[in-house]
Formats: structure tokens, sequence, C-alpha cells
């Protein structure tokens, strides 16, 4: 806690928080999982360490680091495209060709592979303009400030790679728990450098159904409840229901909060959850923006089960810091995440996070200075979360808070 301390005592003003039973202060100010500084519903233990496996990998070329996945549906020519947005992390910042392919393969559910033909793609890779060396080389630099890599996840490259379906594979879908099947299609992505060594080629792989996802939200006739118009409240309500494949979907579901407070005993229990929450007959869940992000065998099961997932940014119960370095941190973190997680079908929808609109209203600091925090508020999920997750994974609905008064307007993203 030294660590959020000495951020905290340095921040101009008081960033407030909500200090549940046995929280330690000032969690606000680090980029850790809220709940680990003690929650209603668990003990203020902040662990701290490696929670996954650590590799070292050594290269002479761009890697394949990632992908998201979007979808257009042709009903007209019975097609649908699938589009990979492979995301290859640059070699000390140099530039580089390669061939990206798309190959599909025989899933673990049954499916054979989609009869479509591998797809390659020829990827230039420019040059960053961001050097990889670190800030401080020097042996006798102090510790107390860490030199900072440029080179890093950050400095990535964006190449996409295009599959049809079409026929009777464009006809199975994939639905939610309850509404149909979960057909799922593998597919390998294989990034190979044009020069390096042997063994400079990376491959990932993703699995796919095929799938529409719409947040509807449109006026209806009935008088919202909360704020009047004049007090920033909407002047109509809407709806806020999702369609897939067309079909309204009445989402039956419950919050995910980490399943044990070391992280490390995560991911069986978030495999465990999903098999109960397919059995409870739920299809949607909301990853709380409390916790922390849920490991991949959370979204695999999620997958394999017809489970849709609102995912949220990790942000909850308090106002948060704008300071130069906090809202780069944010920004990484969102990319990260963003082409982690973006390659699932299940996912339905972002979550900037947890209860952050209607915080406003519980701290001394926020009610005598509303407009000040009002600027920090749109400086991190606005012009940060917002923004980055629209270029990492478009097209996925978004919302910046929940609960919300949502948006006045999608594009440029307009808050009430």
């Amino acid at each position: 806690m030294d660590s959020a301390a000495a951020r905290a005592s340095a921040y101009p003003y008081k960033v407030p928080y909500v200090g549940q039973v046995g929280a330690l202060p000032d969690w606000n100010h680090v980029r850790k999982a809220a709940s680990d500084f003690g929650w209603d519903w668990g003990p203020a233990f902040a662990p701290v360490g490696v929670a996954v496996g650590v590799s070292l990998e050594v290269t002479d070329a761009a890697r394949l680091v990632g992908a998201t996945v979007r979808q257009t549906h042709n009903e007209a020519e019975g097609t649908i495209d699938v589009h990979f947005d492979a995301i290859l992390r640059r070699c000390g910042g140099k530039g580089g060709n390669g061939t990206l392919v798309v190959t599909p393969v025989a899933g673990k559910n049954g499916n054979g592979a989609a009869s479509v033909a591998p797809v390659e793609v020829e990827v230039v890779i420019p040059a960053s303009s961001a050097s990889s060396s670190a800030s401080s080389s020097s042996s006798s630099s102090s510790l107390s400030s860490p030199p900072h890599f440029s080179g890093d996840w950050d400095d990535t490259h964006t190449a996409t790679a295009t599959v049809r379906f079409s026929g009777a594979e464009a006809q199975k879908l994939w639905w939610p728990h309850g509404y149909g099947e979960q057909t799922l299609w593998d597919f390998e992505l294989k990034f190979i450098p044009s020069s390096g060594s042997s063994s400079s080629s990376s491959t990932i792989t993703r699995r796919v159904g095929l799938r529409t996802i719409e947040l509807v939200r449109e006026p209806t006739p009935f008088s919202p409840p909360g704020p009047t118009p004049e007090q920033g409240g909407p002047e109509t309500s809407e709806t806020f229901y999702f369609k897939v494949n067309g079909v309204p979907i009445f989402a039956k579901g419950a919050n995910y909060i980490p399943p044990h407070v070391f992280h490390s005993r995560a991911p069986a229990l978030a495999l465990l959850a999903m098999r109960n929450a397919a059995a409870a007959h739920m299809n949607m869940v909301r990853v709380w923006g409390g916790g922390a992000y849920p490991p991949d065998a959370f979204f695999e099961a999620a997958d394999e089960l017809g489970i849709l997932v609102w995912q949220e940014f990790m942000a909850a119960c308090a106002l948060y810091p704008r300071d130069a370095n906090f809202l780069e941190l944010c920004r990484k973190e969102v990319k990260y995440q963003a082409a982690r997680v973006g390659g699932h079908t299940s996912l339905a929808i972002w979550g900037g996070n947890n209860e952050l609109e209607p915080a406003f209203t519980w701290f001394p600091e926020s009610r005598a200075n509303e407009k000040l925090f009002a600027v920090d508020y749109a400086a991190l999920f606005i012009d940060v979360v917002h923004k980055t997750l629209k270029e990492v994974h478009p097209g996925v609905a978004f919302i910046d808070s929940s609960p919300t008064n949502c948006s006045l307007s999608e594009e440029p993203y307009v808050k009430r």
C-alpha cells in the first residue's frame, strides 16, 4: 500500500473512494483489482505477485500476440465474412515483412474444419517511431524511478485477414444458451516473417461462432424515472436489450466476481462458475468492474456454453485520477485486454465501470466540485477507455458505466 499512499499524497486533490469493510486506503490510485483491498464480501488481503504463468521469448522478428474478430453478415448473398484483426508486436521497434496465414482446423467440440481455403495476406510492418531502449540504462540509476520501456505491448501493428462462409455452413449460427446450438469453428492464425530465424514464426488460435449481437436502444413512450431533463436526465426512456441473429434475447444471469481472493486459483473456479451458470439456465453474465479480468478459460467456456458476456473495465465504486501516467497505463491495459478478449464469440458488450456515474453523489468532494470530477471521468472513460476499445475492437456495444443514463450520441460519444 506504500505505492497507493505515495501516489495519493502527491496528487493535487483528494480523489474519493468507497471504504468497504476492512478496506485499505487509496486503492483507486493503483491499477489492481479493487476487491483485493477489501469488499463487503471479501477480506482485504491485497495479494501481490505473478498469478499466471510467465515465459521469456527471444525473437528477431515481429510476433503474433493477439487477434480480435469482426463479422459481416450479408443476408442477400447468404454469406458471412469473418475478419481476423491480427495484432503483431514489432521486434525492437523495427518494421518488417511477412505473411499472415489463417487456416481452418478441426475443432475440439466435434466440428470439422470449415470448408474454406486458407487465407494468406502479405503484411508490411512499418518501423515504430518509438525507441525500444530503456529511458535509463545506467546501472547506477535510482530504483525509485524505474526505467520505462517504450518497445512494449503498445508497439504493435494490425493486419486483417478475411474468411468467407457460404452455403450450408453460413447457416450454422451460434446462439445463446436456450436459443439454439453453439456451433464453433476453429482457426489457426500464423505469422511467417520474411526474414528472421527458422523459429521466428508465431501462432495463435481463435474459435469463431457465426452470429450478430445488437444492443437495442430505442425511445419508448414512458416517462423515465430519476433526474428530469433540466437536471441532466433523459427526455425519454429507452429500451435496453440484445438481439442475437436478429432475435430479441431475454437476458438471464448474474454478476461474476473473482471466484477466489488469490487470482492464481481463478482458472479452475471460473470454469466451474460458467458450468453452473449454464446448469441454472443463465444465458448472460456481467463481469463486475471491481474484480479482475477473468482468465482465458472463462471466455472459452462462455463460447462453448452459449453464455453472453458483459465485460467491464476494472473500475468500481470510486472516482479516479487523470494524471498522464495513470491514463497511459489504463490505455495500455484496455488495449491488451481488448486484444485478448475481443476474439470471443460470447462477448456482447464492453462496460466502462461499476457504479461510478451514481458515485458522483456519494462523496462530499464530488458534490462540492462536480465539474472537476466530471472532467476526470470523461478523460478516463470516454477519451481513454471508450476510444481505445473502438480502435482495437470496433463494432461492439459500449456503455461507460453501470447503471447509467447512457449517452446522447454514440458517435461522437456524448454523455447525458
